[in-house]
């Protein structure tokens, strides 16, 4: 009998190959590889593959993606506890952007960006004694902490929008699709995290809110506090 993680591990690897698939002109695998108390969510069958990124039919690049997956702080739901989302050149294989999730993260946020190149004027920023980062890479960029975060979808449409790497028709309803579910997924969970203030909006509208029969622990201040 399969776990609720594997299932969900396995139905995350189907949605996120239907979305790279229907955006990208690839055919590359999603696979779901794990145990019962851990998943990672990956492209490529056997193996890790990144997905290629061509531009006017040429490979310019590569998109690669990991996400962990565990049972939540209370152990009732399946939860990301880290993701990796990278672009990397084809000539170097070396990043260019990275995305990246930690839950447990503590020294810096939970989801940030790394950009990869040169800055003069960031240079002339990076003169104190007290810093962290030496190179515009070592770099957290914020991104709205954990709930909050971008997803898969908002990178894919940032790289056919804004880098110009082709694309299928109807890409952009594959995206906007894909992105429904993810933000839905979201929203549950934030009503989990903080269900005293998804009552109180709802009884504002006009819902009936029965709280006698709520027994599950929350996360409280602490995710509204992470960075």
């Amino acid at each position: 009998m399969m776990s609720d993680l594997d299932i969900y591990g396995r139905e995350l690897a189907t949605d996120l190959q239907e979305l790279i698939r229907g955006v990208l002109p690839t055919q590359r695998a999603v696979t779901n590889v794990g145990t019962r108390s851990k998943s990672s969510v990956r492209p490529g069958a056997r193996k890790v593959s990144a997905v290629p990124l061509l531009c006017q039919g040429r490979r310019v690049g590569s998109l690669q993606f990991n996400f962990e997956l565990e049972l939540d702080s209370v152990g009732r739901h399946p939860a990301v506890v880290s993701s990796k989302v990278h672009v990397l050149t084809h000539a170097t294989n070396r990043p260019v952007l990275r995305y990246e999730y930690v839950r447990e993260a503590n020294s810096h946020p939970q989801a940030h960006w790394h950009v990869h190149g040169q800055s003069t004027e960031l240079g002339r920023l990076l003169t104190g004694k007290k810093r962290k980062a030496d190179a515009l890479e070592k770099i957290h960029l914020p991104v709205g902490g954990p709930r909050f975060r971008p997803s898969l979808e908002d990178v894919l449409q940032m790289l056919v929008s804004d880098v110009g790497v082709d694309a299928r028709p109807g890409w952009n309803r594959v995206i906007e699709d894909s992105r429904i579910r993810w933000r839905e997924r979201q929203t549950r969970v934030v009503v989990r995290d903080h269900p005293e203030i998804a009552v109180g909006e709802l009884r504002s509208m006009g819902y009936m809110i029965d709280e006698s029969k709520s027994t599950v622990p929350h996360a409280g201040r602490r995710r509204l506090l992470a960075y």
